[in-house]
C-alpha cells in the first residue's frame, strides 16, 4: 500500500475558512492514523519473521 499525504507538496495553504480548516485538520490526523496502522502492521510482520527465524536457528543447533 502506497500512502499519499494529502498535502503532498509538503506546505499548508492558508485558509480562512474555519470549515475548511477543520476538514484539513481531520484528513491530516486521518492520515497520521493510517500511517501508524501501517507501520505497526509492518513492524508485527518483522517481529514474526524474526521469531520464525529463531524458531528455526534453536531447531537447527539442537
Amino acid at each position: 500500500m502506497h500512502l499519499h499525504h494529502p498535502f503532498s507538496d509538503g506546505s499548508l495553504p492558508l485558509i480562512n475558512n474555519y470549515y475548511a480548516q477543520s476538514h484539513q485538520a481531520l484528513e491530516a490526523e486521518r492520515w497520521t492514523k493510517v500511517v501508524i496502522e501501517e507501520t505497526t502492521k509492518q513492524l508485527m510482520r518483522m517481529v514474526s519473521g524474526l521469531r520464525l527465524q529463531v524458531s528455526i536457528t534453536d531447531i537447527l543447533t539442537m
